[in-house]
């Protein structure tokens, strides 16, 4: 008899700012509120940066973002490369995909650079 390979997890990535958990406390995101009951779930997490691609950033790099000049960690990284593998990098060697979603249009913010 063959035995199946496990099944690898799927991991979702859920990011969005501005909200706390009193949103879900308070049962203002019922669909989020359940997913954390059920799924592995970090309260406290976070990534306070000037502005939304150098906290993604450090989210996914574990690296601190470009606080000397106005360019942003994007910018730089587009013209320069990523140093380090990051999270997208490191999940791919595992045979997942990546995907990035987000409301806005991606060039806004430079976050089509953070995406490749």
């Amino acid at each position: 008899m063959v035995e199946k390979a496990a099944a690898k997890p799927n991991i979702i990535l859920i990011v969005i700012e501005a909200l706390s958990a009193y949103h879900l406390e308070y049962g203002w995101t019922p669909y989020l509120s359940k997913l954390a009951e059920s799924h592995l779930y970090f309260p406290n997490f976070i990534s306070m940066q000037r502005i939304t691609t150098n906290g993604v950033y450090s989210l996914w790099c574990g690296d601190y973002p470009n606080l000397i000049t106005k360019d942003t960690k994007s910018e730089v990284l587009e013209r320069l490369g990523f140093p380090n593998k990051c999270l997208p990098q490191l999940l791919a060697e595992q045979g997942y995909h990546t995907v990035f979603l987000q409301s806005a249009d991606m060039d806004y913010m430079n976050k089509n650079a953070l995406a490749k």
